[in-house]
């Protein structure tokens, strides 16, 4: 599921699901407001259980909409805001996104971490809090594919000017 950067609270919140009231303006449920700045809660959006049942389980195919799936799910676009104020660089960083987890999952497997017992730790679904969001630090074990991804990994690390 989609983690917006940025949380949207700070102005205010359009409850989806029962009336609100934002200074002095009433907000029937599930109303589209245009005359008052309210900023949606791409969160809420998008962890909605009626939409996404278990929203925290990895399930990418519930953003395939196709005629056999008669998906609801919202696009996880949503993550980078609406309408006019939506991020000017989204199609940018979607593609920076796309390139840099595309290049990842070539050259390496990705496994849940083992502790000293050789028991699996699963991840828990953690996040700093505030203006900005992001994942507390998580262990995992990474392999590269094959030899010829552990010669691609160096030729890109030999290659890195900003390297450590």
């Amino acid at each position: 599921m989609w983690q917006p950067q940025i949380q949207s609270w700070f102005i205010g919140i359009l409850a989806k699901k029962t009336d609100d009231e934002y200074r002095g303006y009433r907000l029937p449920k599930g109303s589209l407001v245009r005359k008052v700045v309210v900023i949606g809660n791409s969160w809420a959006i998008l962890h909605d259980e009626e939409i996404y049942p278990d929203p925290f389980s990895f399930e990418p195919e519930r953003f395939i909409v196709n005629e056999s799936t008669k998906s609801n799910a919202k696009s996880p676009d949503i993550a980078f805001g609406y309408g006019r104020r939506r991020c000017p660089g989204s199609h940018m960083a979607a593609s920076s996104i796309f390139i840099t987890i595309a290049s990842i999952l070539a050259t390496y497997n990705i496994e849940k971490a083992t502790d000293a017992d050789g028991s699996v730790i699963e991840p828990r679904h953690e996040y700093v809090s505030g203006l900005v969001s992001m994942p507390l630090p998580f262990r995992c074990k990474t392999t590269p594919r094959s030899e010829a991804a552990v010669k691609l990994i160096r030729e890109g690390l030999d290659g890195n000017i900003l390297r450590n």
